[in-house]
C-alpha cells in the first residue's frame, strides 16, 4: 500500500553451500509518486491565541486534515502567512489522519500522535490572518484567510480557544464553516 513501511524477514533459509541463513530482516518503504491536489490536505484547527490558557497548551498550532485516498508525504511541504515560510518535516500522513504543526520550541508539549515541529512557525495573528499550505513542488493544497469574528463567541475571541472547521469533508473556507472549539479544553488538536 502506498505510503507505508514493511518489514522482510528471511528465516529458515540455506545459502548454496547448505549453511543456515536466518533472521536477516529488512525494513522498505512503497510509495508510488502521485500528484498532489488542491484540498487533498486542509487547515482544520488553528489555535492563533493561546492565552488565557482554557486547557491547551499555551502555544500556537495549525491542525492538518488528509482528505484524500492517499498517504500524503509531507517532507518539504510548507506553511507560511506570507512573511515566514515553515518547512514540514519528513512525516507521512494516512488517509483522514490528523497532524498538528508547531513551532519546534512547543512540539514537545503537545500530546497528539502526529506532531511536526517546524523551525519557522509562522506567527499567527490575534486577529486574522492568511494561512498558505504548499506540497514540495510549490502548488498550493490549502489556502485560508481566517478572522477572529469566525468564532462567533466574544468571550472565546479573547483567546485559549482554537477556531475548528465544522464539516472537515468540506473544502470551503467560508466563515460559516468554522466556529470556536465546543470542548471544554479549549480545542482538539491531532483529533476529529
Amino acid at each position: 500500500q502506498n505510503g507505508l513501511t514493511y518489514q522482510m524477514t528471511i528465516d529458515s533459509l540455506q545459502d548454496v553451500a547448505g549453511n543456515p541463513v536466518t533472521g536477516l530482516s529488512l525494513s522498505f518503504g512503497y510509495y508510488i509518486p502521485i500528484a498532489y491536489k488542491k484540498s487533498d490536505l486542509v487547515v482544520n484547527e488553528l489555535l492563533a491565541d493561546p492565552e488565557p490558557v482554557v486547557g491547551l497548551p499555551p502555544a500556537e498550532f495549525v491542525e492538518i486534515f488528509n482528505r484524500s485516498k492517499d498517504s500524503l508525504w509531507l517532507r518539504n511541504w510548507s506553511i507560511t502567512d506570507g512573511s515566514s515560510i515553515g518547512i514540514l518535516p519528513d512525516q507521512w500522513l494516512s488517509p483522514g489522519a490528523y497532524a498538528l504543526i508547531t513551532s519546534s520550541s512547543s512540539s514537545s508539549i503537545f500530546n497528539s500522535s502526529i506532531v511536526l515541529p517546524v523551525t519557522n512557525f509562522p506567527t499567527l495573528n490575534n486577529s486574522g490572518d492568511l494561512l498558505v499550505i504548499r506540497d514540495a513542488l510549490g502548488t498550493v493544497i490549502d489556502s485560508l484567510h481566517y478572522s477572529a469574528s469566525w468564532y462567533g463567541d466574544p468571550d472565546k475571541a479573547q483567546g485559549g480557544w482554537s477556531l475548528e472547521r465544522t464539516q472537515p469533508d468540506s473544502i470551503s473556507t467560508a466563515s460559516r464553516f468554522w466556529s470556536a472549539s465546543m470542548n471544554a479544553s479549549g480545542g482538539t488538536p491531532g483529533q476529529p
